[in-house]
């Protein structure tokens, strides 16, 4: 039976392109788990696979196909991207790589889906983190097979994956929307409030959050209170006022110690990313202070977000920063005020569709780019990309969303294979 995700428009099964033909197959394998669809294409039945492990967290398997002699098409001209790669096969969901049991799943499914295809890798893809368990199963492999190794920066695997599941065609690149909690970034900072230009091979960080400290680094993600303060001394409010959740929530002592990490960069590296963002915000307004499970201060501010207000924050964009510093101070001032919280909650998600709206304009007044990818967890908030989508449209943008991969990070690994592919083919 021939099947393609809608959302993949690569050529139709058996309709030429160059000197070739594509088939497509969609079929379950047995043994493996009933959940693994898996999508296999062939051509001339020339196989050849690369294998990716992603990052942690959602922890998927690529195994991507293409020529191994890369064809040309008629001119002589290299073909366009994504014209060897006909389908992707995607592993089930493996948990948390941080656990021995994830990492160990997660060798055996590279494993049993090499010997299930019968296939050799030709090369590996990895997170750019250099200690993610992933990232050192990456390695141990290229060491073993001999193999070449490619690291790809996280958010530009984001935008990849989400322009490759849209079947992007060109070398021309597009605005990229990366909005998330954690991505390594090329420069050793944590990065995830990035909007990028990218294409499958390269990509530009034309704008980003301003970064702020992460106060106790882990300890911050799940103490939002410790981000609130972070964004707060940076804004330059007050962070003894006892009005502020956040102050009243966390100890004198915890306090202190925000301050100095803040102050000296002691255990609290920079970031830049929004869903860190959302977590200050959530506890800045007394929503959430502490966390229980992932993600968990960002659901609260979207579900307090009032659906019939449309006022909004001043997020000004400065040579290539985001600065939510004034956005930071009015919160405090409409709590100070008394504005109730559902109209906080939803001026801070008008004021992000605002604020990426403009930086979209910007970019295509310099480069001409109309098309914008969105990918990143923070785009699970419905919300946004209710705002986002007819926003973008009303000003002449077409918006490139996932449909058949979660925008999180279980969409990372079709974005890292597909920039390896591109590499790849020079």
């Amino acid at each position: 039976m021939t099947s393609r995700p809608a959302s993949w428009r690569f050529p139709n099964p058996a309709t030429p392109l160059g000197s070739s033909t594509y088939y497509s197959l969609r079929f379950s394998p047995p043994g493996l788990r009933d959940d693994l669809a898996i999508l296999a294409a062939w051509r001339h039945q020339v196989r050849t696979i690369l294998v990716e492990v992603s990052d942690p967290g959602v922890a998927r398997l690529k195994l991507q196909w293409w020529r191994e002699e890369l064809d040309k098409l008629p001119g002589g001209q290299p073909s366009h991207p994504l014209s060897q790669a006909v389908q992707a096969v995607v592993s089930q969901h493996l948990g948390d790589l941080d656990s021995p049991q994830g990492l160990v799943l997660l060798s055996r499914t590279v494993d049993d889906l090499l010997d299930f295809f019968q296939a050799s890798p030709a090369r590996l893809a990895c997170d750019l983190h250099p200690d993610y368990a992933s990232t050192h199963l990456a390695e141990r492999m290229a060491k073993e097979r001999g193999l070449p190794l490619l690291r790809v920066q996280h958010h530009h695997a984001h935008i990849a994956s989400c322009i490759a599941e849209n079947g992007w065609a060109s070398h021309e690149p597009v605005i990229g929307l990366a909005y998330d909690g954690t991505g390594y970034g090329t420069d050793g900072t944590i990065w995830g409030g990035e909007i990028l230009i990218a294409c499958y091979k390269d990509f530009t960080r034309r704008f980003h959050l301003a970064p702020v400290p992460l106060p106790g680094g882990d300890l911050a993600v799940r103490k939002p209170a410790r981000m609130a303060l972070s964004y707060l001394l940076a804004a330059g409010v007050d962070i003894e006022d006892q009005t502020l959740a956040p102050v009243t929530y966390l100890t004198p002592d915890e306090i202190q110690a925000v301050r100095h990490q803040a102050r000296t960069g002691f255990n609290a590296p920079l970031t830049s990313s929004m869903g860190r963002l959302f977590d200050a915000v959530a506890a800045l307004i007394g929503l959430c202070e502490e966390i229980s499970y992932e993600a968990q201060a960002a659901m609260m501010l979207e579900s307090a977000a009032d659906p019939q207000e449309s006022g909004f924050y001043e997020m000004p964009l400065e040579n290539d920063i985001i600065d939510p510093q004034p956005m930071i101070r009015a919160i405090v001032a409409d709590l100070k005020a008394s504005v109730s919280l559902g109209s906080i909650a939803a001026r801070f998600h008008n004021s992000l569709i605002r604020m990426s709206v403009k930086a979209c304009r910007q970019i295509r007044n310099e480069s001409s780019l109309r098309t914008v990818a969105i990918s990143g967890g923070v785009w699970q908030n419905m919300r946004l990309m209710n705002l986002i989508l007819p926003a973008l449209e009303a000003e002449g943008f077409t918006p490139l969303i996932h449909t058949q991969l979660p925008p999180n990070d279980g969409c990372v690994s079709l974005g890292q294979a597909a920039v390896a592919l591109a590499r790849l083919q020079g």
